[in-house]
């Protein structure tokens, strides 16, 4: 999505967004990607699931640029661990050990012997 997109999204304004009503989803973060665009995370509202599904795959093939990653099994639960793990997430990033989320919230990793690992929490 674009900056603008992003900086609508952040205030719960998704009116840019085909198929999606006020109430549908709700912003939770955002980043920049380091192709240029933006991605953000947003909760589905209880019972409208297989609306913004259906959104979803209109937008794949509009051409506008959309794209969605539909990430049913992240709970708000599961979102505050994963959002607990992203430092050392990003750590290894960092370090080089290409970590990849497994799961809900795991994380495995390239150990220096260039094997996958699952992390150790």
């Amino acid at each position: 999505m674009s900056l603008m997109e992003s900086m609508m999204a952040a205030r719960n304004d998704f009116s840019w967004l085909p198929g999606i009503e006020e109430g549908d989803i709700a912003f939770q973060r955002e980043w920049n990607q380091p192709s240029g665009g933006w991605s953000a995370v947003v909760l589905i509202a209880e019972g409208r699931r297989s609306k913004v599904f259906k959104a979803a795959k209109q937008w794949k093939g509009s051409g506008e640029g959309l794209t969605a990653v539909l990430v049913p099994y992240l709970s708000r639960a599961t979102m505050r661990l994963r959002q607990d793990r992203t430092d050392v997430f990003r750590s290894l990033a960092e370090a080089g050990a290409k970590p990849k989320w497994d799961g809900i919230a795991d994380i495995r990793y390239t150990d220096e012997r260039g094997l996958r690992r699952l992390y150790d929490f």
